[in-house]
């Protein structure tokens, strides 16, 4: 476990290093390398079952849990190209060094045997994931990531304070969990309440459940989306972990009833106020959010219940993570342009639109509708000026292809446009560009891919799937 945290951490440091993005996808591919093999040796390596370097022990639920983070991290890692894409060097590095760091800090709560060491590492996943939120350095980032430091801060003071009052319940001088464990059937009442309400509350802020539950939504809602992957499940998961092994902890003492009892309670308030907050939100970043809150709600509540409970609440896990893992990876794929991202300032205000009913025969494709409603979208603008011969900068040759677009570039001097099949038929399209032009490819963001067309003779042919869109940079 040691050399697998050294080797961790010097890759997650050279990152913050690297000169180059190509190099920076090289050591996020040694990294993951490293995670693969290190699961690799404790399932099929015969580490399984047991212990290293004294504070660490191999067990079923951290094996489970380690290599769902695998897999989840390393999608967030690749899958940050499009989330970064107008980031410098520095914020690039920077947010993959943190994620590689992060990454490591929640496998080793993982793999924690012992109270203390699994409080570090908990700790040490607050500073990562507040420099991931804070990594775009604005406003709306700032506030979130200081909350963050703030509220999981206190939480984790909580949860010492917890810690100090089950050593000093048991009187043990290890507080390793198995040592622990054996004792706390002779220890206070009181004393082991108290302290598994503090630990409780204090774990919260990374289980994302009741009652610090707002730190994760507010640090989802900030962090790009590959990271709230894995912060929302990775993350959440550490969180759910040490609480299970508190409640393993103390299932043979005479409090054991009244902590599920208090699971429960703590099981419905997380439920009811995630899908309350669900029925009030219009943020899909947010709504994934506050879904976790309320998953973790019904895991808690399977705590509670105890008994196979306890499997399922588990499993619920699993699939949790799972599903809304691909959920907030999805998020830069289909929902580039939704409210408040990539622009905080979108669709606020009043909005005017204009629209027109248009009888018809025949199929869409034969009526002019298309034509049509792109005259009323682009009515014809006079101007007053000199007749002169008119040139146009490109032209098409197509039955079913429409040229929408012709615009200046966002943030470059050229000219962007976009081809759009209109008839839901593989078709083909002829453009001709100005002389020594060629074409790139980009998404709706204009952010360019590695579709670079040259004309032949002045003269592009493209191919269309039914009603896909094309847009090119003219360059």
């Amino acid at each position: 476990m040691i050399c697998y945290l050294i080797f961790s951490v010097l890759i997650a440091a050279a990152a913050f290093t690297v000169r180059r993005r190509s190099l920076l996808r090289l050591t996020g591919a040694a990294f993951y390398a490293v995670q693969a093999a290190f699961a690799v040796r404790i399932v099929a390596g015969g580490l399984y079952g047991e212990t290293s370097a004294v504070w660490f022990a191999f067990d079923a639920a951290g094996t489970l849990f380690y290599c769902l983070l695998c897999i989840v991290s390393a999608f967030a890692f690749f899958h940050s190209k499009a989330s970064l894409h107008d980031c410098d060097l520095r914020q690039t590095r920077t947010y993959a060094g943190l994620l590689m760091l992060l990454t490591t800090a929640i496998a080793g709560a993982y793999f924690a045997s012992n109270l203390a060491v699994t409080w570090i590492f908990l700790e040490a996943t607050t500073l990562c994931s507040a420099g991931i939120v804070y990594h775009r350095r604005t406003a709306q980032a700032l506030e979130a990531a200081w909350k963050y430091v703030f509220v999981c801060s206190t939480g984790i003071a909580m949860a010492y304070l917890g810690i100090l009052l089950l050593a000093a319940a048991t009187d043990c001088e290890s507080l390793d969990y198995a040592t622990v464990a054996a004792a706390a059937p002779g220890g206070s009442a009181l004393y082991l309440k108290t302290a598994f309400l503090l630990i409780l509350c204090g774990y919260s802020c990374k289980a994302e459940l009741f009652p610090l539950y707002t730190v994760g939504v507010d640090a989802n809602f900030a962090a790009p989306a590959p990271a709230s992957a894995l912060i929302s499940t990775g993350l959440v998961n550490a969180g759910f972990l040490a609480l299970l092994r508190v409640y393993k902890l103390l299932a043979a003492t005479e409090v054991f009833p009244w902590v599920k009892s208090v699971l429960l309670l703590v099981g419905v308030l997380s439920l009811v106020v995630g899908a309350l907050f669900l029925r009030r939100t219009n943020n899909y970043k947010r709504f994934l959010s506050y879904s976790t809150v309320e998953n973790m709600g019904i895991a808690a509540i399977g705590l509670g219940i105890g008994g196979i409970g306890v499997w399922a609440a588990v499993f619920h896990v699993v699939c949790h993570t799972l599903i809304k893992s691909s959920l907030f990876l999805q998020i830069d794929l289909c929902l580039l342009r939704a409210p408040k991202f990539p622009d905080w300032d979108a669709d606020q205000g009043h909005h005017e639109f204009i629209y027109s009913f248009l009888p018809h025969t025949g199929s869409l494709n034969n009526s002019g509708v298309r034509s049509e409603a792109a005259k009323l979208n682009r009515p014809a603008l006079a101007v007053p000026g000199v007749a002169a011969e008119a040139v146009s900068p490109l032209s098409l040759e197509a039955a079913t292809v429409a040229l929408t677009v012709v615009k200046k570039a966002e943030k470059e001097d050229c000219l962007v446009i976009r081809l759009v099949e209109q008839a839901g038929r593989n078709s083909q399209a002829v453009l001709t560009v100005p002389a020594g032009k060629r074409l790139v490819g980009t998404n709706l963001l204009e952010w360019t891919n590695d579709d670079v067309l040259t004309p032949e003779a002045g003269t592009v042919a493209l191919t269309f799937r039914p009603y896909e869109i094309k847009t090119f940079k003219v360059v």
